[in-house]
């Protein structure tokens, strides 16, 4: 079974991150729609719920999404708040039965 949940990760560091994607090509954004659904399904993210979740914990109204391909802790389905200087990773894990 798996269990989805949002990882709050440093902002700072994910936005040096984002440029770092963006600068190499491993940024995908929402208006890239073919790429962003196939990621999206791919990966099983719960996109609507996950960004919903993420505007009640910070109280921003200028919540985005963006996927950043890479390696370790960074790659994967990032939101976040430039106003409320908030990040969040969406995670799947594995659970015991």
């Amino acid at each position: 079974m798996k269990r989805s949940r949002l990882v709050e990760m440093d902002f700072f560091e994910f936005k040096r991150q984002l440029k770092s994607a963006a600068d190499s090509g491993r940024r995908i954004e929402k208006s890239d729609r073919a790429n962003w659904t196939a990621y999206i399904r791919q990966h099983g993210i719960m996109e609507a719920g996950s960004e919903t979740i993420a505007r009640a914990q910070t109280g921003a109204s200028d919540i985005s999404s963006v996927v950043i391909q890479g390696e370790g802790i960074w790659d994967g389905f990032f939101i976040y708040s430039n106003d409320a200087l908030t990040c969040y990773k969406f995670v799947l894990e594995e659970v015991g039965t």
